[in-house]
């Protein structure tokens, strides 16, 4: 979190962390964007739909050394912290 927030420029900031190239988790919107991202936000896919309409906007943060890409959201899930 301290890293993408200090990539953070300004209200039209759009930041993420990184892991080996790949963008993840977590996201920083500059406040200028979030009206956009409200306007696109359907269901339970977020800001997936502004994020990759705005995919070269984005300052990629690399975080692989400090952390894993994946999400615990299933018990399954579980299996990655053993």
């Amino acid at each position: 979190v301290a890293r993408v927030r200090g990539a953070y420029r300004s209200r039209t900031s759009l930041v993420a962390a990184s892991y080996d190239g790949e963008r993840g988790h977590p996201v920083l919107f500059g406040a200028d964007r979030w009206a956009g991202i409200a306007a696109t936000a359907v269901g339970d896919q977020g800001a997936r739909a502004y994020l990759r309409e705005h995919r070269d906007a984005i300052t990629l943060v690399e975080c692989s050394d400090v952390a894993e890409a994946y999400d615990i959201d299933t018990a399954q899930d579980l299996s990655h912290l053993e």
